[in-house]
């Protein structure tokens, strides 16, 4: 969700033009919060490790970060 939440946003700057990074508008706002949420949100990160749950493989490596199961 996040990733999409960028790229529309990405894409509301584009029509938006200059007036899209002024801070005036939202637009820059929103694109800056969609962009944190890629870093912090994990939603990615738990996709994976959902599919790789799934495909019988461990990941991350959690023996290599010291937990047990």
């Amino acid at each position: 969700m996040s990733e999409a939440a960028a790229e529309i946003f990405t894409s509301a700057m584009q029509v938006y033009g200059a007036l899209g990074y002024t801070t005036g508008g939202r637009t820059e706002r929103n694109l800056r919060d969609a962009l944190g949420m890629t870093i912090s949100s994990g939603t990615s990160d738990m996709q994976r490790v959902i599919i790789s749950g799934k495909l019988g493989l461990a990941w991350p490596d959690t023996e290599a970060i010291g937990e047990t199961r």
